[in-house]
């Protein structure tokens, strides 16, 4: 929690860099420990298929974590 403290929870690459786990590791890790644990999985709507689509068409399938910030609840697993 000191790095997410320090660095921000959007900077999930350099402290997975520090840490030695992947960048998805640490954010998993991270929501397990915050008050956002409650968090579940739900079905992705069409607005977030539709997005996805043409991200992904647009920049090809790379940069996950990149993505999901710009998706409420999505990680770039």
């Amino acid at each position: 929690m000191k790095f997410v403290k320090a660095y921000g929870e959007s900077s999930w690459s350099r402290i997975s860099k520090l840490i030695g786990k992947s960048e998805i590791k640490c954010h998993k890790r991270f929501l397990e420990l915050s008050d956002r644990s409650h968090m579940v999985s739900v079905p992705w709507s069409k607005a977030e298929d539709d997005f996805l689509r043409s991200v992904v068409l647009r920049d090809g399938a790379k940069n996950w974590t990149k993505i999901a910030k710009n998706l409420a609840g999505r990680i770039g697993k």
